[in-house]
């Protein structure tokens, strides 16, 4: 399917650029996920809502609705903003999660690469 050439050059770039993606990532991923599927859901019965004659008659006769709906907004996109912020954050102060940190603590502790005292 790929010739020779085209498996080097994949091979060359997935050493060149390592997967970096550690647990912490794919769960702030995945809850990003269900964010925006929550976005779409309740942005898309609220539009839904506005554009019928019957929906139009029901924010007009229930401010309370229209706020709570207003208020849900807020909410969601300040999670949504200090999730993200956080997220870099703590990606950024701390350094056990960095992978080349972990590469050299593991070779330290490999005894191969520890001198033999044993023999001395």
């Amino acid at each position: 399917m790929f010739s020779n050439i085209t498996l080097k050059i994949i091979d060359a770039g997935k050493a060149l650029f390592p997967s970096i993606r550690g647990k912490e990532v794919n769960i702030f991923k995945e809850t990003l996920e269900i964010c925006y599927n929550f976005f779409t859901w309740f942005f898309g019965i609220i539009f839904t809502l506005k554009i019928t004659d019957s929906g139009k008659a029901f924010y007009a006769e229930n401010h309370s609705v229209m706020m709570a709906v207003v208020l849900i907004k807020f909410v969601y996109f300040l999670i949504l903003v200090l999730g993200t912020l956080s997220e870099m954050y703590t990606r950024n102060l701390d350094l056990r999660n960095d992978p080349r940190k972990n590469e050299e603590l593991d070779s330290n502790r490999n005894p191969e690469n520890r001198m033999n005292t044993s023999s001395l």
